[in-house]
């Protein structure tokens, strides 16, 4: 899975549009967002929208009938996904990272949802705006234990 989670977050910073790297990532893919979905617990209705899918097209790709290859938008929507839960798992223990995503908090950025509720509602702006906040909360982290260190 770590190859897997390479390949496609060095892939997310370039454009998914043409059919060669489509066809490359279709089988990475479909294992990262099948990760996510169990290590998540989503429901059919989630991970269909999680990915713009329809509930039809998400049945087929985890009962390993999928025979299509993700478009530019379904492969930039898991590779935000796969920073997002590499984000989770630098900010909490695996256990939590893997459960915050389902959980209703305080973050008056979500609105009294869960995180996964917020992106299917929001869409890829939304999974865009999710990535960058973690992101920047795990540099925030590395930067304070860095600091930390130092003053050691």
């Amino acid at each position: 899975m770590i190859m897997t989670n390479q390949l496609l977050i060095a892939e997310t910073e370039k454009r998914f549009g043409d059919a060669v790297t489509q066809a490359r990532l279709a089988a990475p893919a479909v294992r990262v967002m099948l990760g996510i979905a169990t290590s998540w617990k989503l429901t059919n209705a989630e991970g269909a929208g999680l990915l713009g899918f329809t509930r039809y097209k998400w049945s087929n790709l985890k009962s390993g009938r999928w025979t299509e290859v993700f478009n530019q938008d379904q492969l930039t929507r898991v590779a935000l996904l796969l920073r997002i839960n590499d984000a989770l798992h630098e900010l909490f223990p695996d256990d939590q990272a893997d459960r915050w995503p389902r959980q209703v908090t305080q973050n008056p950025m979500l609105n009294g949802k869960s995180l996964v509720q917020a992106m299917v509602h929001g869409g890829i702006p939304f999974i865009i705006q999710t990535r960058n906040y973690l992101e920047t909360a795990v540099a925030r982290l590395k930067k304070l234990d860095a600091a930390a260190r130092v003053s050691r």
